[in-house]
Parts: structure tokens; sequence; C-alpha cells
């Protein structure tokens, strides 16, 4: 097997669900136990990017074409900006941009249609390259637009949950790490599909977004090591 024909990328990108699942489904139990709008946008966000990492992978690993693990992408972007949204409306709704929220719950959905609607005209013929990462091979003007609307639903909610001021040293870290894994994992994914042509910022893109979800997982470390302190 060399150093192309297994699928890293996809590996990382199952991994990345994992966290993401992970993650939304513990915030299941607090939204049923608690009730409030801050876990359930958590769950909505976990599950629906946990959904689009998986299809973002899985597909490597069956015994199909370029065009199918293409329309994989195009399949997994729904469930991505689906459940990224959530964040997105959350913040505005924190900041009182109430008109603003409404706007952008409309017309968001209707924006990301439109695209899908579009790109099934030139669905990416993705494939693997050195050390086996993922290049998706995005055309133009699909790849610019796709990565305007994640930078919308990730870099944005990600600087905001790092920079708003919480009480409490677990909440402070949580917040942060969790608007890290925004973040990063945003910007990876920016870079993974506007710079396919370099190698090298493909696999930088990869290794971004794996720290950004390895922050997400490191939630759980948070939450058991600082209550075992503080008890």
């Amino acid at each position: 097997m060399g150093l192309t024909d297994f699928p890293l990328g996809a590996l990382i990108y199952i991994f990345n669900g994992t966290m993401a699942f992970w993650y939304g489904l513990r915030m299941r139990r607090a939204y049923f136990k608690v009730g409030n709008e801050y876990s359930h946008m958590f769950f909505v966000v976990g599950v629906g990017v946990g959904i689009a990492e998986y299809l973002y992978g899985i597909a490597w690993f069956a015994p199909v074409d370029a065009k199918v693990r293409g329309l994989s992408y195009l399949i997994a972007s729904l469930f991505l900006f689906g459940g990224l949204l959530y964040a997105l409306k959350f913040v505005l709704r924190t900041l009182l941009f109430i008109k603003f929220e409404k706007i952008v719950t409309f017309l968001f959905p209707v924006v990301v249609a439109l695209f899908f609607i579009a790109h099934l005209k030139a669905i990416p013929e993705p494939n693997l390259i050195e050390y086996g990462f993922i290049n998706w091979q995005v055309q133009y003007p699909f790849d610019v637009i796709w990565s305007l609307l994640l930078f919308l639903v990730t870099v944005m909610p990600g600087i905001y949950f790092v920079l708003i001021p919480v009480a409490g040293l677990r909440a402070i870290l949580k917040k942060i790490f969790f608007g890290l894994t925004m973040f990063l994992g945003g910007s990876g994914g920016i870079i993974l599909v506007i710079f396919d042509s370099s190698t090298s910022l493909i696999i930088w893109g990869f290794v971004i977004q794996t720290i950004g979800f390895i922050f997400l997982g490191s939630i759980f470390l948070l939450d058991y090591f600082i209550e075992e302190r503080e008890s």
C-alpha cells in the first residue's frame, strides 16, 4: 500500500465526526435535563456537523467512484450548514440582533439550497493526494461561495465564543475551547477548499481542522478534571 492508497483524510473526518456527535449527544442529555437554549444549540450543531463529517469520510471506504464521493460532499454540506446555522442564530440572538436573526433564519437556508442545486451541475471529483489526504477539487465559484458560507457560520461565531465574558473557570475554558473548535474547524475547511492547488496547504488545512476538533473532545476532560478538583 502506497502513501496515497489509504485515505488518511477520510479517517480524520470520521474522527472529527465522532467528536462532534459525542458532544452533540452529551448536550442533548443536558437539554432534556435543563431545557435551556444554550444546550439545544450545541446539540443541533454537534449532530449536524457530526453527520457531515461522517459523510465526508465514509464514502472513501466504499467501492464508489469520484462522482459519488463528490455527491457525498454536497449532501454533507447541507447537514453542515444546517447544523452550524444554529450557532450563528444563537450569537445574533444573544447580541440582540433579532431582526437580523430573522433575516438570516429565512435567507441562509434559501442560499444554501440554491447553492446545492447549482452545484449539482459541477459535482466535484475528489482524489487522494500525498499521504492519503483528500483534494476535493471544488470548481470556481463554488469553492468561494462554500467558503464564504462556512466563514459566516464558523469563524464569526467562533470569535464570539472565544471573546464573550462568562463567570467560572470551567465555563470560561469550555466556551474558549468551543470557540476554538468553530474557528479552527472552519478555517481548516476553508483552506482545504480554496487552496486545493497546494498539497502543503491541504495538509495544513487538515491539521488545523483536526486541532479544532481535539479542542472539542477536550471539553469532556475539562468537565472531569475541573469537577474533581473543585470537589
